[in-house]
């Protein structure tokens, strides 16, 4: 069993969540499957840490959801408000700027964008 130290001939599997997710799926209980996605995993860990103020490991993880996807909306706004929040105003408009390219209008983002501009120019 994997979980169990031995010896292997080959290299030891790595463990997946793909075959959960693609279960749920198939049973069309997506937002359960949704749940077991890459992508929406490294989304919940950065909000939790940008709640947390453990803004350096919520950038991480929300460049790492950005990377995996499919949430990239999500992952950028989420991006720009913890460089935002860590002072870096130039990146946090980057970020916002790629996630209205995604979801033009979204107001929260367009008020998020307008705060990092004016201080950028403060």
């Amino acid at each position: 069993a994997v979980p169990f130290k031995g010896l292997w001939f080959n290299d030891a599997p790595k463990p997946s969540l793909v075959p959960l997710e693609f279960a749920f799926t198939k049973r069309d209980l997506r937002e359960t499957a949704r749940e077991f996605q890459t992508g929406y995993i490294y989304l919940q860990m950065a909000r939790a840490f940008t709640e947390t103020q453990r803004i350096e490991l919520a950038l991480h993880y929300f460049g790492l959801a950005a990377e995996a996807g499919p949430y990239f909306f999500e992952a950028f706004s989420g991006l720009g408000y913890a460089k935002q929040l860590n002072g870096d105003n130039q990146g946090a408009i980057s970020a916002y700027e790629t996630a209205l390219a995604i979801r033009p209008n979204d107001q929260a983002v367009v008020t998020n964008l307008e705060k990092a501009r004016a201080a950028l120019n403060d």
